[in-house]
């Protein structure tokens, strides 16, 4: 772990700037860590450099190709000095991949999602945005903190400059913003919740009524990690499908003038329907999309949910007659 932080570190090399102190009309050099890559920019960049790390140290433990002490030295002594050799080359690896061949790695990996910048405001910003949102999700990444960290800067100037003009009174400049997929799209997994009521399984009928409350108010994370939608399958298919479709309704609908563009920021936690509501200011159509949303999501989920619900059903059906056999014995 220690030996990972260490090589993120190093390809994250402390940088010297010149700026202005306050009272001084001179710049000075200062020198300090970058954080560009330290928050979810770099989370793609620092996972990929724990794992190589990690496989690189374990490729020279496997090998043997540490420093041997003899027998009667203490194994905490001998455990030390057989690092030293792996570390050091990964050390070394690392400071070649940067300094030598001049590689910056987490600005490679984050290019990847300059398309978002790119595009702006358009409906594929949102449908790339909302595919690699559910995707990231469903391999355990916080999804939007990953699309957010990229796109979050234009889509700041957006929604301000939007707000800006609606205090005006004037027409407004944006309509693709991250307020619009706020109220349009990420409106939660509550049609799951409900769905999971309508099983016969008790362990999903109970994850169901326990993550309800939750759901209502956005809060995916009881369905995600303990269902789990995460690194399942099956419900990673329903999951991306339903949003990404939702998505697609919506960047034709608000367009054409069906749908009103949402302004108001309103806090993630409020109510789907309600929060669309009052970002719109006041639009029964922005409560009807989403009320209309949420029952498309159910048909989506309901299948893969049965699916599930059959399985888990035959498990508990073993489990039962496993139960009465020992019992008899």
């Amino acid at each position: 772990m220690i030996l990972a932080v260490a090589s993120y570190l190093l390809i994250n090399p402390v940088q010297t700037v010149n700026t202005l102190v306050k009272g001084s009309k001179t710049p000075v050099p200062f020198a300090g860590l970058p954080v560009t890559y330290m928050g979810a920019i770099g989370v793609f960049s620092a996972i990929m450099v724990g794992i190589l790390s990690v496989e690189m140290y374990r490729f020279f433990i496997r090998r043997h190709w540490t420093i041997k002490l003899p027998e009667n030295v203490p194994p905490m002594v001998s455990s030390s000095f057989s690092a030293l050799i792996p570390a050091s080359c990964v050390i070394i690896i690392w400071w070649l991949f940067r300094f030598v061949l001049n590689l910056d790695l987490p600005k490679l990996i984050s290019d990847i999602f300059q398309p978002l910048v790119v595009v702006g405001d358009t409906p594929w910003a949102v449908l790339v945005a909302t595919f690699l949102n559910r995707i990231l999700w469903s391999v355990g990444i916080h999804g939007g903190n990953i699309v957010s960290g990229v796109a979050g800067t234009f889509w700041t100037q957006m929604f301000t400059a939007n707000q800006t003009a609606f205090q005006a009174g004037k027409a407004l400049p944006y309509t693709f913003t991250s307020v619009l997929m706020d109220n349009y799209i990420w409106t939660g997994v509550f049609p799951l919740a409900v769905v999971l009521l309508t099983c016969k399984s008790q362990r999903l009928k109970k994850m169901g009524w326990l993550a309800l409350p939750a759901a209502i108010f956005n809060i995916g994370e009881p369905l995600i990690f303990g269902l789990p939608i995460m690194l399942n399958p099956l419900m990673m298919i329903p999951f991306i499908l339903s949003s990404f479709i939702v998505a697609i309704v919506a960047v034709i609908m608000v367009p054409l003038h069906w749908l009103p563009i949402p302004v108001l920021t309103i806090p993630w936690i409020t109510p789907a329907p309600i929060k669309a509501f009052l970002s719109t200011n006041g639009s029964w159509a922005a409560v009807a999309f989403v009320v209309v949303g949420w029952l498309f999501s159910m048909a989506v989920f309901y299948p893969f949910v049965k699916a599930m619900d059959n399985a888990e059903l035959k498990g508990e059906l073993l489990d039962d007659d496993t139960d009465k056999v020992a019992t008899t014995k």
